[in-house]
């Protein structure tokens, strides 16, 4: 084995080799590296070592720290160069360059990287490692380049199966130095003793990495290093190579170094490499790969483990001192847009101007009133351009106008602008954005801030849609290589952590659910937080004292199991776990993407930049946000229905951009909190602060979306805003104590009440004199409440308002109170933006209230609750929603002529997209369908099977068409085999497609079934449509539940507020329920969801109530076990479980209701107790027709008088005991009163129900 004779040959001549190897290989590296004499005395004083192979998490797969503490780690141990080399990316880089540059420490670019090795076909892929430096600006881009390369070659979005080739090393090895170890090929070849191999190799690595190849040197107690280091070192003699130390490190602290937990750096790592894997910790092939030598060394270890070869030491320190690579950091490159021979600054002032002019004339149709107001608006353009050119921004504006411009062009729908950008007159004019700055008194400067130099940033939003539009034509217009969207990272969060680490280290299931139930489910919850423990270290308040407690509880107990769960989930929690991208953010460079930022691939297998958001920015390249808002999707929606409306009575499209803001009808509704739908408007908690506000101009909608949040509501601002508003207390700019009248203008659409971050600007412009400039950086600084600072402005602002001859004590009253509301303060431009859009869709409602509702349905089609909550909103307005119909419905929810809402297949389970494009296709192109038969033939069996055609038949798509839902259903089979025959006959050519569907002598007949019951109908339409359509199952139960709920409803109870709760009593379907075992007790509580046709509401459900609905799941068994065994040969769908819940409900913080319920009754149960009197109502055929089963049914629940005397007189409590009932039949409109001295009957669901499966809703009066 060449391995066991190289081992001879290193013993034969060590010390030869040690001589050589000082004196003139190091030497030589030196040389190389162009080291000045005073390096050489360094060197002599101290032969240092530098990390030069260190994992961070962003790693993904292994590494436990995030660069920063790295980083700090590495200070602390005074080295003055270390290198980052994550594995298959660079992601964190920026980062590590940015901290390494702030400790006084050199950083050095590199990375990990898988190649595969060059196999012939049919040979099994063999990969291997190597680590990559960049020395210098090549380096540092042939790096990005292999990196890129490799992602994208590699075509898969998993880190682990990403490599490039052996050739991408030849490729891009300029300015590269390649360190080669035991992970590496070289050592594949020894191991296989493939001589040939090795030498074709080194020479490759001669030939491509002259002087900047060197084998890495390790000393880990890994399993082959030490074989593989003696191999080395004689091919370092042999071939003139350079040893070079590093100690392959993947955490910071040894197994000296233990915190308090307990918990060792390499414990931890293995429990993190565990979870990424998906195996259990002490996992054989991880404790191959891993040691717990692998930590950040020392300088002083190094040389201690490394006394014997000091010059792998001195080549890391050589090595450190070629790798010169420095990045340009916040120097943003913007691409190239093309203005001819005009410069982009000339070229924004003409299209701003020209923009502006059609601005004006759709704003100011009166030439006179528009030459009048035009001065203005020049103006503030002027001094807007003045300043977006000389802060060299014009670019920036040209290029956002050009893709939304083209958006608009195009058909895909841009949102009016959010965000400060709606303060830009110069973005109104290039319609970047859609609404006027002026009229809404919107400040520039809070977008753009010549005081403070800084990237204007348009957050845009799109339709949901057709966004992709947009960004394919950004990829055309500026190349696939230039544009790019960007990474993002998934952390471990406290509850994945304690998922992901029970799993690891084998904790039952049952206790891991336990433990993460404690954590809440606020995003951005921290251990910390739920420990009591703040930024600074000290003890607060605990947002989970549950958790607290029970942590402290297992502390107590000594219950290692748990306090280690804890343990190690805390020193997880932010480890970099998985790759994802920024919903919205896009990248375009003046350049290849490349050139800035290494790529990789989101899990679609789409380039993305390996930076994130923040990094690619400071990386020179300009982010841009797509963002998609589904509102816009529906109002585009909406009006494609509604153009056709319009067109039909001879109107003109909807110009939305025309809505006008002032609309009578549209302002009555919002006053009567009917905001179902309304885009921000439509929850509990808005409409509770709307019911205060009772809004009745455009102002008040644009204060709703900025006081409608936690700090303006606890801190009183919408108290003063609604007293003032209604006259309750006095308007004062701003205090009754403290006020100045040239703040009315500022404050009057508010009712001198500071809701808006460009009011305090205004306040401190007029009262002490600050350019608009300085005052957004008062406004900054107030919301920061930084006490130096503070007290600084503090002393401007006084100074300036004696300099305007203001009352200074006056003044600083006004400055505490502008101090005091600025920290709630909301971006005006933002507000009104949202405003704008809640705007649209309420006066889309109340004006095309069916096709604006038949949007939102598509829009939601698949959440259940919200389109319950939709087809109630329907009912409310006067609009029919139709089931679906084969012969006027499409996809998406549709208006048919008669104004009525047609049912969308998509909400169809099991229907495709194909489906329904070919009967619309057939539909459009042959007329309407006429029957079962007709439908199948001509849609085909291609895209019809019987299980697509019972689906659209219980779904009642072929209601339209058919006689009954079940005649059609029994009729399928014939459909399909008709259908069959038919294809075959003409296939071969036996007859005519259309003349064969015309013979009613060849087409079937339907097969005459009984018509499904109103239960089962409905039932089928729950499991189709998943919810309730043609009728819901609680309506022939309304009249009973009017004597304990009155009126109320889901949609319509009333919260409370936490210190005074309202009480409600309100009835619904149990539609699903959940069991849950409560962490503090241990004890069952459900999770209960209700619908009664109006919304749907869930809630929990504790102690006494919980032990009543567990009961009333029982008895609901018994009951239909009851009703299987007494009619055995019969499909028995079970009624539904209707409920009357007594609770307390309130409002949350998070605007939903919350009930903490007291009492739970069934329906069933009340009815058994109470009921006094049933009416039976027939028709006489159907009585005739279920004569038997009516009958049965009757005598089965017929009870002695005697025997209902007795239960009574032995019962602990009468009062649980069933009343009975007596009986009044209707036949044909004839009372016949069944009056019986002997017997009663029991007011069972076996006895209701039972009678209305068979005669109808309408056929069973209860009467108590």
């Amino acid at each position: 084995m060449i391995m066991g004779a190289l081992n001879l040959s290193f013993n034969h001549y060590f010390q030869f080799f040690l001589f050589k190897l000082k004196f003139y290989n190091f030497l030589q590296l030196l040389n190389i590296l162009k080291i000045t004499d005073r390096f050489h005395i360094m060197l002599d004083q101290s032969l240092a070592y530098i990390p030069l192979h260190l994992h961070s998490c962003y790693s993904i797969n292994d590494g436990l720290q995030n660069v920063g503490p790295i980083v700090k780690q590495a200070a602390k141990l005074g080295f003055p160069a270390l290198a980052v080399t994550d594995f298959n990316n660079m992601a964190g880089f920026v980062r590590f360059y940015s901290s390494c540059k702030a400790a006084g420490i050199k950083p050095i670019m590199g990375a990990d990287l898988q190649v595969k090795e060059n196999t012939r076909p049919g040979e099994p892929t063999k990969i291997f490692t190597v680590t990559l430096l960049a020395m210098d600006r090549v380096g540092k881009q042939n790096l990005y380049d292999i990196l890129s390369d490799a992602w994208i070659n590699t075509a898969s979005p998993d880190i682990d199966e990403v490599a490039c080739t052996v050739s991408d090393l030849a490729k891009y090895s300029e300015g590269i130095i390649l360190l080669n170890g035991f992970r590496g090929d070289i050592a594949q070849f020894l191991r296989e003793d493939n001589r040939k191999e090795l030498e074709e190799r080194l020479n490759f690595y001669k030939k491509n990495y002259p002087n900047r190849f060197c084998f890495e040197i390790t000393r880990t107690k890994r399993q082959g290093e030490s074989e593989f280091e003696q191999a080395a070192l004689d091919l370092c003699v042999k071939h003139g190579f350079f040893p070079v130390a590093t100690n392959d490190t993947r955490f910071l602290h040894g197994p000296k170094n233990i915190p308090e937990d307990g918990l060792s750096d390499y414990y931890v790592h293995d429990i993190r490499v565990a979870i990424q894997k998906g195996v259990q910790k002490g996992n054989r092939d991880l404790a191959r790969i891993y040691s717990d030598e692998q930590y950040l060394r020392s300088p002083q270890e190094m040389e201690e483990l490394f006394k014997d070869l000091p010059e792998a030491l001195a080549n890391s320190r050589a090595i450190a001192a070629r790798c010169n690579v420095d990045i340009e950091l916040d120097h943003p490159r913007l691409p190239h847009y093309d203005t001819g021979d005009m410069s982009t600054a000339d070229y924004l002032r003409m299209a701003a101007h020209q923009g502006l002019d059609k601005r004006l004339q759709f704003l100011f149709p009166d030439e006179k009133t528009r030459e009048e107001k035009r001065p203005i608006y020049e103006e503030r353009l002027n001094v807007e351009l003045d300043v977006i050119i000389n802060m060299d921004f014009p670019g920036y504006f040209l290029i956002v106008m050009e893709f939304i411009q083209w958006s608009k062009e195009h058909g895909v729908p841009v949102g009016p602008g959010r965000g400060s950008g709606g303060g830009s007159l110069v973005a109104y004019a290039l319609t970047i954005t859609d609404f006027d700055p002026l009229r809404f008194d919107l400040l520039f400067e809070r977008f753009l801030n010549p005081e403070r130099v800084s990237m204007p940033d348009f957050d845009v939003d799109f339709c949901q849609r057709k966004r992709y539009k947009t960004l394919q034509h950004v990829v055309d217009h500026y190349g696939r290589n230039a544009v790019s969207q960007i990474a993002a990272f998934g952390t471990l969060a406290p509850k994945a952590a304690i998922q992901g680490v029970g799993r690891a280290i084998g904790v039952p299931l049952g206790q891991v659910r336990r433990v993460a139930g404690f954590i809440p489910e606020t995003p951005g919850v921290s251990f910390n937080d739920c420990l009591g423990i703040d930024k600074k270290g000290n003890p607060c308040e605990s947002v989970a004292p549950d958790f607290l407690q029970f942590f402290n509880q297992a502390k107590i107990d000594d219950d290692k199991e748990t306090i280690e769960l804890i343990n190690v989930s805390r020193r997880l929690e932010g480890v970099i776990r998985s790759i994802g991208k920024h919903a919205a953010g896009v990248v375009i460079s003046p350049t290849r993407i490349a050139e800035f930022a290494p790529l990789m691939l989101d899990s679609d297998g789409n380039p993305i930049t390996q930076y994130d958001k923040k990094d690619v920015e400071h990386a020179g390249l300009v982010k841009f946000d797509f963002l998609g808002l589904t509102t816009l999707t529906i109002i585009d929606d909406a009006k494609e229905m509604i153009d056709v409306r319009r067109k039909r009575e001879g109107k003109p499209p909807l110009n939305i951009a025309a809505i006008p803001y002032e609309d009578e009808a549209s302002y009555e509704m919002i006053q009567q909190t009917e905001t179902t739908a309304v885009f921000q408007l439509e929850s509990t908690g808005m409409r509770k602060l709307i019911g205060q506000m009772k809004p009745d101009r455009f102002d008040d909608l644009i204060a709703l979306v900025a006081l409608y949040r936690p700090g303006p509501i606890k801190s009183g601002m919408v108290d003063h805003f609604v007293q003032r508003k209604h006259g309750f207390e006095e308007v004062s700019y701003p205090l009754p104590e403290a006020q100045d009248l040239d703040l009315k203008p500022i404050l009057d659409s508010t009712y001198g009440v500071i809701v808006y971050q460009e009011q305090v600007m205004q306040i401190a412009q007029v009262l002490a004199g600050y350019s608009l400039g300085g005052a957004d950086i008062l406004r900054r600084a107030m919301g920061k409440k930084i006490p130096a600072e503070m007290a600084a402005q503090r002393d401007v602002f006084l100074h300036g308002c004696q300099k305007k001859n203001k009352d200074g004590d006056v003044c600083m009253k006004i400055f505490d109170q502008v101090e005091m509301f600025a920290a709630y303060g909301f971006n005006k431009s933002h507000s009104a933006a949202y405003a704008l859009v809640a705007w649209w869709t309420l006066w889309l409602k109340v004006h095309y209230p069916a096709e604006f509702l038949a949007a939102m349905m598509t829009a939601d089609c698949l959440k259940t609750e919200k389109l319950i909550a939709y087809i109630g909103e329907c009912h409310r307005l006067g609009v029919n929603v139709n089931p679906p119909d084969v012969n006027s419905g499409k996809y998406f929810f549709g208006v048919n002529e008669k104004g009525d809402v047609v049912y969308g297949f998509s909400a169809i389970k099991g229907i495709g997209y194909k489906v329904v494009g070919r009967l619309a296709e057939e539909r459009e192109a042959n007329g309407p369908y006429t029957d079962i038969f007709d439908f199948t033939v001509r849609v085909g069996t291609k895209f019809i099977s019987k299980g697509t055609l019972e689906a659209l038949v219980k779904s009642g798509a072929l209601d339209s068409i058919g006689p009954d839902r079940a005649t059609l259903m029994e009729s399928v089979p014939r459909a399909i085999k008709y259908a069959i025959q038919s294809e075959n006959d003409q296939s071969t050519g036996q007859c005519d497609l259309f003349a064969l569907m015309d013979d009613t002598k060849l087409k079937p007949s339907y097969v005459k079934v009984k018509p499904w019951s109103d239960k089962l109908r409905l039932h089928y339409e729950k499991a189709l449509l998943g919810l309730y359509l043609s009728g819901h199952p609680i309506d022939s139960y309304r009249n009973e539940l009017y004597q304990y709920c009155g009126t109320t409803t889901l949609s319509n109870m009333i919260p409370g507020t936490p210190d005074s709760p309202s009480s409600v009593k309100v009835a619904g379907v149990v539609i699903s329920h959940m069991v849950r075992i409560s962490n503090r007790d241990g004890a069952k509580y459900f999770v209960i969801a209700l619908d009664d046709g109006t919304s749907t509401f869930e809630t929990m459900v504790f102690g006494r109530p919980a032990e009543q609905f567990n009961q009333i799941l029982k008895e609901k068994e018994r009951e239909l076990d009851r009703r299987k065994k007494s009619n055995p040969n019969e499909t028995i769908i079970a009624s539904p479980l209707i409920i009357i819940v007594d609770g307390l409900l309130t409002l949350g913080e998070d605007g939903s209701q919350r009930m903490r319920v007291r009492n739970i009754e069934s329906l069933a149960n009340l009815r058994m107790l109470k009921a006094k009197h049933l009416t039976l109502n027939f028709t006489k055929s159907s009585l005739q027709q279920n004569f038997k089963l009516i009958d049965e049914t009757i005598l089965r629940n017929r009870i002695e008088r005697r025997e209902l005397i007795e239960q009574k007189r032995y019962a602990e409590n009468p009062e649980e005991v069933a009343h009975g009932c007596d009986l009044t039949l209707i036949i044909d409109n004839m009372l016949m009163k069944l009056h019986s001295d002997k017997y009663l009957y029991l007011a069972t669901e076996d006895l209701i129900d039972g009678i209305r499966d068979v005669a109808g809703l309408n056929s069973v009066k209860v009467s108590y």
